[in-house]
């Protein structure tokens, strides 16, 4: 006697109900990541909407119909069988735009095919402050010496150069001296373990971890000292960069002759210019 399984379906076939392909449908994509900024240790995934690699003997060659440019060295893998997934080998390059396109030579385990090549567009950001001493971008201390020293921990290396031509002390205009100190870098280092804890965890708990040996540390230093008795802003990084940096506005120093400074840092949606050297 037949078992109630095979019953029913015996008529789910003898009623036409079996999944079959729809010659006339087209297979989509539902989703990509990245899109827009993204940081240079991301990986690529494009989201079908059916099954494409199913199984073993039904994989498509994942490498045959992914492609970037510029040309990037990693890993084209299915994730799963809906997802077609490149990892970089190698952090990809800041301020850089990169074209995905995915070809329509292949087809979903039900017979349907992109109608075209699947092409996006995404952008790999310039280094973002992350954290700082003794001002960051939570906030900062309220005095500063007129020597005073600003680490600033970034999440990959920085263009020495471009920050020096961004960062600068302005003293209000009312002030006996008015105008602007320029910053220098003295440096920039890898985080270390014996740094203070926000600086081993900037980024957050959450945050991409595999990108943690990009951060670095950037020490500036006035080119002059401060001015006391005088209110000012910190700038760094200037307009014309691409990721995000910081501002912090600074009152008038106490009679003690140091700096006082007060008020939130805040994201000013600028960064730093990237490709310097990891020291």
């Amino acid at each position: 006697m037949p078992s109630p399984q095979s019953l029913v379906l015996r008529f789910v076939l003898a009623a036409g109900l079996g999944v079959v392909a729809d010659p006339g449908a087209d297979l989509r994509v539902l989703r990509v990541v990245p899109s827009g900024d993204t940081s240079p240790t991301t990986a690529v995934t494009i989201t079908f909407d059916l099954p494409v690699a199913g199984s073993l003997d039904r994989t498509v060659d994942p490498g045959a119909v992914f492609a970037i440019a510029p040309a990037v060295a990693g890993a084209v893998d299915w994730r799963d069988p809906v997802t077609l997934r490149f990892r970089p080998a190698a952090p990809l390059a800041l301020n850089t735009s990169y074209t995905v396109t995915v070809a329509n030579s292949f087809g979903a385990m039900d017979g349907s095919r992109l109608r075209e090549p699947y092409a996006f567009t995404f952008r790999v950001r310039g280094p973002r402050v992350l954290a700082g001493s003794p001002i960051g971008p939570n906030g900062g201390t309220p005095y500063l010496a007129p020597d005073a020293r600003f680490d600033l921990v970034v999440d990959a290396p920085v263009d020495p150069a471009a920050v020096e031509s961004a960062a600068y002390v302005e003293f209000n205009r009312l002030c006996g001296r008015p105008g602007a100190i320029r910053l220098a870098v003295e440096g920039q280092r890898a985080i270390a373990a014996d740094d203070r804890w926000d600086f081993r965890e900037a980024g957050g708990w959450d945050r991409d971890r595999s990108a943690d040996p990009l951060r670095r540390v950037v020490r500036l230093a006035p080119r002059t000292r401060f001015r006391t008795d005088a209110e000012a802003n910190w700038f760094c990084p200037p307009p014309s960069t691409s990721a995000e940096g910081l501002n912090h506005s600074a009152g008038a120093s106490p009679p003690t002759g140091t700096s006082e400074w007060h008020g939130r840092s805040r994201a000013a949606g600028r960064g730093l210019a990237p490709g310097g050297a990891a020291s």
